[in-house]
């Protein structure tokens, strides 16, 4: 993340709430309630630490500083992360967003409960977390929800879902999503899908000729067992991306250079979102969406490579089914209908 967007994080979050002195109050015990912890040494000195585990399973971090602020940023973090969470896995969003607890907010985030796609999953586990701070400290004079890239689209949907309690009361003061998918899950992932079959008209590798043949947008097989860097190597072997340029052949350059003209992602992206489009296509199409397909590239007309004409002619195409899009529309799509500030 770059250095402006960290500070205007700083600048948001310190205009809704004026800082000032706040005593915080012992944690009320509670079966995942708050256990200290040991706070790590990129936060301010006497920041207090605690760790524990919802009732749902995500593992979780809060850290309030020395003098506090009274207000509670409660973080959405990205990805999705697609492996099984660890208990330290917040310690990663906690030092990327720890000028926060430097300008005297508290802080607090969550694993969610399960690795993988599912933007509803995630927004009710934020939501849990801003209720375990709630039950053992006492509610904020400011709460705060923080959603960062993928993140992003988890805090507008807690924001949608959990708004008010079931007195009507809302329960966020204000919402702030940095570099935040906003365009909800059927929309978000289509130009990786693109990517996916013009990065095959290209490269035939993805899947080899000689492997078992799937369509494209489910990402992997069920079973696979293909790592990042052997998919790295696939994209090497056909684009030279991380070769020197006088080791690359004209053909890697040629293919290279109307995959990006095609898809307008940039060389040094190629990587990460055709992993994207591999390893979490499998976890959201094969594990959250029953198999169906979400995707759509049967009208989509391809421009910007050498050979158009070649290229819209030979792609492999795709036909979403209604049932997949439902589905994914109503994990992830939003209405806009935010109710704080």
């Amino acid at each position: 993340m770059k250095a402006l967007t960290v500070r205007t994080l700083a600048v948001l979050v310190a205009a809704v709430v004026a800082p000032t002195t706040s005593a915080l109050a012992a944690p009320v015990a509670a079966d995942s309630a708050p256990a200290t912890a040991t706070c790590p040494d990129f936060l301010p000195a006497e920041t207090r630490c605690w760790t524990g585990r919802a009732a749902k399973g995500g593992f979780y971090w809060i850290a309030v500083p020395k003098t506090w602020n009274g207000a509670l940023i409660v973080h959405a973090h990205g990805g999705p992360r697609t492996g099984a969470p660890e208990a330290n896995d917040p310690l990663e969003d906690l030092e990327r967003f720890s000028m926060t607890v430097q300008e005297g907010f508290a802080w607090a985030g969550s694993t969610y409960r399960r690795g993988g796609y599912g933007a509803r999953m995630a927004a009710e586990d934020t939501d849990d977390l801003r209720q375990i701070f709630w039950d053992a400290f006492g509610r904020p004079r400011r709460t705060l929800l923080h959603g960062q890239s993928w993140g992003g689209n988890v805090a507008a949907k807690a924001a949608e879902l959990y708004a008010r309690d079931a007195e009507g009361r809302g329960v966020w003061d204000g919402v702030v999503l940095t570099n935040g998918v906003i365009g909800g899950g059927t929309r978000t992932y289509r130009f990786r899908a693109d990517l996916r079959a013009v990065y095959q008209f290209y490269c035939r590798n993805h899947p080899r000729p000689d492997e078992m043949q799937y369509p494209l947008w489910q990402g992997l097989p069920a079973d696979s067992d293909m790592t990042r860097a052997q998919l790295e190597e696939r994209v090497q072997t056909c684009t030279g991306v991380g070769l020197p340029q006088a080791r690359r052949t004209a053909e890697q350059k040629r293919n290279l250079s109307d995959i990006l003209a095609v898809t307008g992602i940039r060389e040094d992206q190629l990587v990460a979102h055709l992993s994207w489009a591999t390893f979490l296509f499998r976890d959201m199409v094969q594990r959250r969406l029953d198999g169906l397909n979400p995707f759509d590239n049967s009208r989509t007309v391809y421009q910007g490579s050498h050979d158009d004409a070649a290229l819209n002619a030979g792609v492999t195409r795709f036909t979403a089914d209604p049932m997949g899009v439902a589905r994914l529309a109503y994990d992830a799509d939003l209405s806009g209908l935010i109710v704080a500030p």
